[in-house]
């Protein structure tokens, strides 16, 4: 991602910009003179090589402005994988610890690769003993689903429970997808 700030200068003298200082290495700027002591463009530049999560910098423009020889340009970019799982949390409703699960709707969990194919999902594991998952095919190397539902054998903890159903993947950046599920069974 690329974007260009303008500085200028609104005092009768000029100002000139001296220095950047870059900060860090999640984006790059490059200075460029528009009318030399009034105004410059700042070209700002993401780096390729980013994670997915959250990268900030603050990078310093220097100026020989005894007022101002210092501006901090703050810089945020969130880096999305390009593989995801929604929803990311399931919120059940309050159950009823003996009474008819079958009719409880447990959303779908769609798996996609945003960009590209050769997406493969290698496992897919529920932390709670009664959720049962089962992993479908949509479109080979970009899309699945996981759909669960309450297996009503197995034992079911009376209050709040909280677990989770983990995904893994081949894919080097999103290994694990995690989908919280929460919810209550009452009495």
């Amino acid at each position: 991602m690329s974007n260009t700030f303008t500085l200028s200068s609104v005092d009768q003298k000029p100002t000139h910009v001296t220095k950047i200082n870059q900060g860090g290495k999640d984006f790059e700027a490059v200075l460029r003179t528009v009318d030399n002591g009034k105004q410059y463009a700042l070209a700002v530049t993401s780096s390729p090589a980013l994670k997915p999560g959250r990268h900030t910098q603050t990078i310093e423009v220097m100026t020989d402005d005894p007022d101002m020889p210092r501006i901090p340009i703050e810089l945020e970019i969130n880096v999305y994988p390009l593989v995801i799982a929604t929803p990311q949390t399931i919120m059940l409703p309050k159950l009823a610890l003996h009474g008819d699960l079958s009719h409880v709707v447990i959303p779908t969990i769609y798996i996609r690769k945003v960009k590209g194919d050769g997406l493969e999902v290698k496992s897919v594991v529920s932390t709670l003993s009664f959720v049962k998952v089962d992993l479908q095919t949509e479109r080979a190397g970009e899309a699945y689903t996981v759909r669960c539902s309450l297996d009503r054998s197995a034992t079911l903890p009376p209050g709040d429970f909280e677990g989770k159903i983990r995904i893994q993947t081949n894919d080097a950046d999103a290994p694990l997808l995690e989908v919280v599920v929460r919810g209550s069974f009452s009495q």
